[in-house]
This record gives C-alpha cells, sequence and structure tokens, in this order.
C-alpha cells in the first residue's frame, strides 16, 4: 500500500495538469504540452473577455506606473536604479541557475525610464531601506505582468473564427523577446564576433569617434568590474570600521570612556555594550551589510577619469565612449508609461547627471556597440559601407565553415561557387555561399549577415515578414536553387569565384543533403516558429533549412564530440521545423534537448493531439561551463555531452575513423537509436560474439524499426574477411528487401583484421532516389 501512495506521489511530480476554459497545459518532466479543445461559443465568450481587458490595461497600466513614479520621487535617482540593478542582476556564477533566479533584468531598466522622463532627483527619503525595495519590486511584477497579458490578449476578437497566423505568433515571440530576454549568446562569443567584424575599420572608428572596437569591449568589461572593486572596497571598509566599533563597545564596558572620533556612535555603542560579545558581533554585522549599500548611487557611478585611470585608455576615448552611449535626465518622453519590447537604452544604456556615470543593465552595453558602429560606417562613405557590408558576409561564411570543419575536419567545403543554368536556352549563372561534403552527406549552405531594424523588433508586420524573407527566405531559396540543379544534373560543375577554377560534384555516393541558413542575427527564438506548416510564405520549396545564427553555431561546434553528431543534429532539427510540433524559447534548448534525449519524438497518442509541446530550458549546463572556463564560476564543470556508454561511443569512433564508405551514414544510423535499443544493440553483439568464439563459425544478429521509412542493422562477426564481407552485404540487401526498410546498415567484425568494427556496408536510396 505504501508503494501505490509513493508511485501516485511520483506521478503527480512528472504530471502537472492546469485546466481552463477549452485548454489544457500538462507538464510531463521537462515537456510542456499545450492542448486547446474549446467549443466556438467558448472561444467566444474567452475573446470577448480578453478584448475588453486589452482595451482597459493601457489605464490600467499607467495608473500603476503613476504610483511607482511617486515611490519613485521619495529617492535619490542614482541611488534607486542603483539598487534595483543590484537586486535583479548580482548572481553568484557558483549557484545560478537561470529558471530559479528571481531577478529580471529587464526591471532596472523600466525604473531608469521613469526616472529618465524628469530631471534629476535628489531624493527626501534617506537611506533606502528593504521594505522600500520590496515595495517597488511588487509594483514591477504587476506592471510587467499586466504588459504580458496585453501583448497576449493583443489580438483577440470575438467575431474571429480562425486560430492565430504563424505572423502573429512571430509577432508575439519576438516582442516578448525584446521585452523580457537579454543576452541572446554568451559574452565571450559575442566579442569575438565584434572583434572580427570592425577590426579592419579601426582607423575610421578611431578617426570618427576616437575609439576602436577593442576599447569599447575593454570599456564594457571595465564598468563592470570597476563596479564590483567599488562594492568590494566599501564591503571592506565596511568590515574594518565596525571592528574598530566592537573593540569600542568592549573598551566602554571597562572605562566608560568613548573617544571623541566615535561620539556621533555614541548611542549605538551604549546600546551594544549590554549585550553579549556574540550579539554585538551579530548586530555590527548587520549594520556593515546595511552601510556597504548606503548611497549605492555613488558607488554604482563614475566619472570619465575614474573609468579612464581604471581601464587604461586615454580620456578622450573615455568621454567619446561614455556620450555615445549615454541618455540624460528629461530625454524620455513624459507619457511613457508602458512598457514597450525597444526603447532607448537598448541603443544608449548608460545614464548621465553631471560628470557621473551609471549602467542601469549591464546586458544591454554589449549589444548596443555593433548598431552604434553600423550606424557610423553607414555614415561615413557609401564604400566604406559597402567594404563592410562585404566584410561582414565574408566573415559571417567563412567563420561558420571553420566552426563545422572544427567537429568535422575530414569534411571538404568549398567557399563562393557560381554554376550555370540553362532556362529556355538562355544560359544563367548563379551564386551558392558553401558547399560541404562530408563522405555521404553533402551540406549547401547560405549566410545572410543583415539584422532586424527596430520597427522589426516591435513586431511590426511587414517589416518582420520582410526581414525573415531577406534573411532566411532568400537564402533558403538560394540553397534551394542550387539543390535543384544538383538534382537535375547528371555532372553538376562549381566554378571557384577566388581564381575560376572548376570542380565536378559525384553525386552517385550523396546520400543525404542537407540546407543550411546561416545568419549574424541571432533568430534562436524564432526557428521554432518557422516550419513547414507555417503559411509564412517565407520557405520556397519541400525542403527545409535549418537555420541557425553564428552564436549559436559557436555553442553547438562546443558541444559535439563526434563529427558524425553535427549532421545528425541537422537532420533531426530539420525533422522538428517539418513536423511542426516542439517549440522551444531558444535553438540552444533544441541542441540541449538533442544532447539529453536525442531530438526524437514518435508522436505517441497522447503527444500528437496536444496543440505543441514546449519544451523547458535545457541550457544550465552551457552556463555552468561557460562560467567556469570564462573564471567567474571555480568550481570545476564537466563538459556537457550526449549520455552513452562506453562500448556504444567506442563503436561510433571505429567507425567514424574507418576509410569506409558511408561511414557517416551508418554512424547517423546507430545515433537514430534510443538507449534502451543502443543497449540491447551491444547487448546482441556481445552474445554474437561469444557464439564465434564457442564455435569458430560465422553468426549474426539483426535488429530493425519502422520509424522513417523503416530501418535495419546486421551485425556479423567471422574469421575470413572475403567470405563475411560477401556474406554480410548479401544478407542485408535480402533483410532489406524482406522488410521493406528504406535504410539498411552491416556490421562487420573479422577475428582477422584485428578487434573492433571493420567492415560496413550502409544500403540507403542514393540522392534523388
Amino acid at each position: 500500500m505504501k508503494k501505490n501512495k509513493k508511485k501516485s506521489k511520483e506521478s503527480l511530480v512528472d504530471r502537472e495538469v492546469i485546466k481552463g476554459l477549452g485548454f489544457r497545459i500538462e507538464r510531463r518532466g521537462r515537456f510542456i504540452l499545450f492542448e486547446s479543445k474549446r467549443t466556438p461559443k467558448e472561444q467566444r465568450k474567452l475573446s470577448s473577455w480578453l478584448a475588453k481587458t486589452h482595451k482597459r490595461l493601457p489605464e490600467i497600466i499607467k495608473r500603476k506606473a503613476q504610483k511607482l513614479e511617486k515611490k519613485l520621487s521619495q529617492f535619490n535617482s542614482f541611488d534607486i536604479i542603483a539598487n534595483i540593478s543590484f537586486i535583479n542582476y548580482i548572481i553568484d556564477p557558483e549557484t545560478y541557475k537561470e529558471y530559479l533566479h528571481e531577478g529580471r533584468f529587464y526591471y532596472p531598466e523600466y525604473i531608469a525610464l521613469l526616472c529618465l522622463k524628469r530631471s534629476f532627483n535628489q531624493g527626501t527619503k534617506f537611506p533606502i531601506e528593504g521594505p522600500d525595495i520590496e515595495s517597488i519590486q511588487k509594483d514591477l511584477k504587476e506592471i510587467f505582468s499586466d504588459t504580458q497579458f496585453y501583448l497576449i490578449s493583443s489580438g483577440a476578437d470575438p467575431n474571429r473564427k480562425e486560430p492565430p497566423t504563424s505572423l502573429e505568433l512571430l509577432q508575439f515571440t519576438i516582442r516578448g523577446n525584446e521585452l523580457l530576454v537579454r543576452s541572446p549568446a554568451y559574452t565571450h562569443h559575442l566579442h569575438e564576433v565584434l572583434k572580427s567584424l570592425f577590426n579592419p575599420f579601426e582607423d575610421i572608428l578611431l578617426k570618427k569617434v576616437g575609439f576602436t572596437i577593442n576599447d569599447a569591449i575593454q570599456l564594457s568589461q571595465a564598468i563592470n568590474k570597476l563596479l564590483f572593486e567599488k562594492l568590494y572596497e566599501r564591503r571592506d571598509h565596511a568590515k574594518a570600521e565596525y571592528k574598530r566599533l566592537f573593540d569600542i563597545v568592549k573598551d566602554y564596558r571597562r572605562t566608560q570612556i568613548i573617544p571623541d572620533n566615535f561620539d556621533t556612535h555614541k548611542v549605538l555603542i551604549k546600546k551594544l555594550a549590554h549585550l553579549s560579545d556574540k550579539e554585538i558581533k551579530s548586530k555590527l554585522k548587520n549594520l556593515s551589510i546595511a552601510w556597504t549599500f548606503v548611497g549605492l548611487g555613488d558607488t554604482y557611478s563614475y566619472s570619465a577619469k575614474e573609468l579612464a585611470d581604471y581601464s587604461g585608455i586615454d580620456k578622450h576615448g573615455v568621454k567619446s565612449f561614455l556620450e555615445l552611449f549615454s541618455l540624460s535626465f528629461g530625454d524620455i518622453e513624459s507619457d511613457f508609461y508602458t512598457p514597450v519590447p525597444v526603447h532607448p537604452l537598448k541603443q544608449r544604456p548608460l545614464i548621465k547627471h553631471k560628470d557621473r556615470y551609471l549602467c542601469p543593465s549591464p546586458a544591454l552595453l554589449d549589444w548596443a556597440i555593433k548598431p552604434a558602429f553600423e550606424k557610423i560606417l553607414k555614415n561615413t562613405a557609401s564604400n566604406i559601407w559597402n567594404r563592410y557590408i562585404k566584410h561582414r558576409h565574408g566573415y559571417l561564411l567563412t567563420k561558420s565553415v571553420n566552426l563545422m570543419k572544427s567537429i568535422m575536419p575530414d569534411a571538404i567545403f568549398e567557399l563562393n561557387l557560381e554554376y550555370k543554368i540553362k532556362e529556355i536556352d538562355i544560359s544563367q549563372t548563379n551564386e551558392l555561399d558553401a558547399l560541404g561534403k562530408f563522405d555521404c552527406i553533402l551540406f549547401l549552405i547560405e549566410g545572410k549577415a543583415g539584422g532586424f531594424t527596430p520597427p522589426a523588433r516591435r513586431g511590426a508586420p511587414d517589416r518582420l515578414k520582410k526581414h525573415l524573407k531577406d534573411l532566411v527566405g532568400n537564402a533558403h531559396y538560394q540553397a534551394l536553387r542550387a539543390k535543384s540543379y544538383i538534382d537535375s544534373t547528371k555532372k553538376p560543375r562549381f566554378r571557384r569565384q577566388s581564381d575560376g577554377s572548376t570542380f565536378k560534384l559525384n553525386k552517385d555516393d550523396i546520400k543525404d543533403v542537407f540546407l543550411i541558413s546561416l545568419s549574424l542575427e541571432p533568430l534562436g527564438n524564432l526557428t521554432g516558429l518557422m516550419h513547414a506548416k507555417s503559411e509564412l510564405g517565407v520557405f520556397s520549396g519541400e525542403d527545409l533549412p535549418w537555420i541557425i545564427s553564428l552564436y549559436d553555431l559557436m555553442v553547438i561546434t562546443d558541444f559535439i564530440e563526434h563529427p558524425s553528431m553535427f549532421p545528425h543534429y541537422v537532420k533531426r532539427r530539420i525533422q522538428t521545423a517539418e513536423e511542426g510540433l516542439i517549440v522551444a524559447h531558444d535553438e540552444l534548448d533544441m541542441f540541449g534537448y538533442y544532447l539529453k534525449e536525442g531530438l526524437y519524438l514518435k508522436s505517441p497518442k497522447d503527444v500528437a493531439s496536444a496543440f505543441n509541446i514546449s519544451l523547458a530550458t535545457y541550457t544550465t549546463d552551457f552556463d555552468d561551463y561557460y562560467f567556469y572556463i570564462t573564471g567567474w564560476r571555480k568550481t570545476p564543470v564537466p563538459k556537457p555531452c550526449q549520455k552513452m556508454s562506453k562500448e556504444f561511443e567506442q563503436i561510433l569512433f571505429t567507425i567514424e575513423k574507418s576509410n569506409e564508405k558511408d561511414r557517416i551514414g551508418v554512424a547517423m544510423q546507430l545515433l537514430d537509436l534510443g538507449e534502451k535499443t543502443r543497449n540491447q544493440l551491444l547487448n546482441n553483439i556481445k552474445i554474437t560474439q561469444k557464439k564465434y568464439k564457442q564455435d569458430g563459425k560465422i553468426h549474426d544478429v539483426t535488429l530493425y524499426g519502422k520509424e522513417e521509412g523503416g530501418w535495419g542493422i546486421t551485425y556479423m562477426c567471422g574469421s575470413k574477411v572475403g567470405l563475411v564481407r560477401s556474406k554480410l552485404q548479401t544478407y542485408c540487401e535480402i533483410k532489406k528487401s524482406q522488410v521493406k526498410a528504406r535504410r539498411w546498415v552491416g556490421l562487420g567484425e573479422m577475428e582477422d583484421e584485428g578487434p573492433g568494427i571493420n567492415i560496413i556496408f550502409y544500403l540507403d536510396p542514393p540522392l534523388g532516389s
């Protein structure tokens, strides 16, 4: 009976269900399933309520914002901004988990924007106390909750019968992302990209603004480091002062004398003298902590001279940097109340008052550099801007290909290609950014290095759709055009733009072709919504691409340990886009899920009935690892990787390192296996090897399944290489035909050749079949 109770309790934890008017949300482990089955009447009722609420919310938010402004007016502007920034930003890298962090990075931005509506306020209440901060945080939570609901209800219409369009879902996603999410890439990756983009234009930037990209990054880092050093210095000073005070209290007990320089603490000393030493230390410790945060605006702020002295960059360059990225009090319109996805602090994240500067949201500073520098280059001269655009695209392509080669060293990549096609007797030259061949896998790669404009980030439908077409649609069209050329041509020929030489592509040994759309814009929050069922019109053709930003590719290539895992993940990722079933907050959640659980759904009945499946966060392991290798975290963290047994990994490694044809296709088929099937294969191999050792005869074992058109794996072991190779191939061909499978893998282990897999067969339809 107890056992049943325990099981029931565990199932409640594993399966949390929320039901409402025609909807059902169920959490199963890391999955969140959404199901909507409202009747037309229920839908009209809900839509009517949402529409009415939507109309009322701006005024509700305004009243709450005015109430909050009244609270803020009691305090020094720098002090209150610094306090809200501290409470929401400061984390412990040793314990930080994104999903557990209670701070909200966007809170200090909103507080700063409200304060910037008016002139600098000295305040009447000092110091700011804990209850003050708690009250303000509560107000912020309500305002942002109302704002999110305002976004959710924006399309509510009781007369509407159709579900939200793909464009509307994208609008909601990008608005929510811009409103609530900060730093869409890891800082060290962003810095690497910024240096590569702007270092070639160092002289121009130095002449135009007085500092370089290296200066900008160094100053951004210095602002954060200087802040922490000032906090630690103030903390250490407080500790020293209260240690002295403890000694004074002890002396006062004995002499009843208080030194003249401690006369202001006379009342406190007399009160403490009546306590025990332990109680005195506890009181003084609390006072020390409180004093550290008194006048936090002074600690958080700095002058140009302070920053120049700390960073080692000349004062002129520092002053130029601060002026370029700062707002002054009074710069925000007086009618600003509702939080918005795009606001001035995103372009100018620093706040200036007299000769002091403060950064309320450190996450914004690094991301403001690229648009600011691009604006400067664009306004310099057309030839400079055109040079930058060409360099930006070249960097995106070259860096991305180098990342792919780092994990697939045997792959061959060709960049900047041309090919000719004939249409109605007219020869037309087309371009392809890159082509990569990795054993039997072909990658067709196109990159777009442009970005989203502020209107698109605000969710303006025409701009959003246009930018997606420019960044994703056009890249897909160009890659798809190249695939069509390869499919329709017996011997595809490409010309290298670099030297005019040509090469022929042997497509007879190609089994899979994957289209890749590269982007310099972080699109991870949108790619999960761009799938085969979308009516956006972004994709032209049935072969969907893998849409990936450079920043996400940097992470993915950091954590892929086997060369075959890269095309396998690309294959899995494209399949999720074709199914349109899985939704994730970010591309890296998809990749984290791949490492943890394979990114593979068989669509069981209880899953297929859901409106969609949303993944919870899978990036915590990446955060921990990068915190450690960049020095923020001291506790060592293992590198995230896909879980697999040593025996299975050894088989995979042996196959990848062999010179056998189709080895990557075979490895990918093995990676398709779930943990249970992998263990079953390993166990069957051991049994088969044991039989061979007992009688010296050839033995085999086969596994097969129906997924993806059917598949099979046959393992065979013996002693005579030629005989076993011939028998294995014949057996695989017969079995593949019998079960009508699309793919079949043959693995042979011959004692004469040494231990390990040394014969490989991959029976799969060639390209175009």
